[in-house]
């Protein structure tokens, strides 16, 4: 039952993937106690709703075989997040209805709890979610918490990962084709920007490999050649060069200097964080000059800018919260 739930939920994800916007997929696994331990298995969809609230619909199977009378339950959930972005402490609330498979009765199902969640290399997050779980028996008592009711806490793991990335404006359309900086290019921006002696020296030869890697394609946890994820050309272009940074965007962007989040205030060389999925900086690039930054997304390492108006650039733009210099 649990294997054909997960091959059911993520054929539905397969299906909505073309639908806009950050949807993503979950699953969750954990024990209900009340009267006797159950395992509950839950698979579905995830996505943004308004402001810090996001909405889950998702397939639920509940084995209560340690009860007096043993119980399987299998049902739908519509639930609703605060703060569910992927990482820290986050509110949950569900309801759904459930059918009891030993007598076909359909059981209201209600949850509401908390959880934390870490995020994995910018992608998948891990969660446990502590919820209180409660379920009234029988449609006709839908509205009527009767102390009968089978209630208690659950705790379960979760595991989620976005599978519409491909479909955002900003990760999945091409960018406005852009010539790429020649080595006299890059030279003079680092020069207009103000760099002198090693520093300008260290910044363009990390531009010119970062320049050098256009083309190569999006790997997920990609550190070389072969494939880059964002952060993993960062640490690539800097670690040619004897630089060595953290492994994830997050971290990156807490290394050198802050600078103020205006093209006329970049070098070629800083570090740009953006938030894509919820608060804070959830993927990075690194500006080359001339109103344009180099990174890698769904079109593998590719330049795209800060300043024309196409619809790429307007993502990145409206996205863009912080920028670092890494070389003085």
């Amino acid at each position: 039952m649990r294997q054909t739930l997960l091959v059911t939920a993520i054929t539905i994800a397969s299906a909505t993937t073309p639908l806009a916007g950050q949807i993503g997929f979950e699953a969750r696994y954990g024990r209900w106690w009340h009267d006797t331990p159950a395992t509950t298995f839950t698979a579905g969809l995830y996505g943004p709703f308004l402001g810090p609230l996001s909405w889950s619909l998702g397939i639920t199977h509940l084995d209560d075989h340690l009860a007096a009378v043993q119980r399987t339950q299998t049902g739908a959930l519509l639930g609703v997040g605060l703060f569910r972005d992927g990482r820290g402490v986050y509110g949950v609330a569900s309801a759904g209805v459930g059918l009891t498979h030993a007598d076909a009765n359909m059981d209201a199902v209600w949850s509401a709890g908390v959880g934390y969640a870490l995020t994995l290399f910018g992608g998948p997050a891990v969660a446990l979610e502590a919820r209180y779980r409660w379920e009234d028996a029988g449609v006709a008592g839908f509205w009527q918490l009767d102390p009968a009711d089978r209630r208690g806490w659950t705790i379960e793991g979760r595991l989620s990962f976005p599978i519409s990335a491909r479909t955002r404006p900003g990760l999945g359309t091409r960018p406005t084709p852009t010539r790429a900086p020649s080595g006299g290019d890059v030279e003079r921006f680092v020069r207009d920007g103000g760099a002198r002696g090693s520093g300008a020296e260290v910044s363009g030869n990390v531009v010119r490999t970062a320049i050098d890697a256009m083309g190569t394609p999006y790997q997920w946890g990609g550190t070389s050649e072969n494939g880059f994820d964002c952060s993993g050309l960062i640490l690539y272009a800097y670690g040619q060069h004897g630089i060595i940074l953290p492994r994830v965007s997050r971290d990156q962007m807490r290394q050198g200097i802050a600078v103020g989040a205006s093209v006329t205030e970049l070098r070629p060389g800083d570090l740009l964080g953006f938030s894509v999925e919820g608060r804070g900086v959830s993927h990075i690039g690194l500006y080359v000059g001339d109103g344009q930054f180099i990174h890698s997304s769904a079109q593998g390492v590719v330049l795209a800018s800060l300043i024309a108006t196409d619809p790429n650039s307007v993502y990145w733009q409206r996205r863009w919260v912080a920028a670092r210099r890494i070389v003085e």
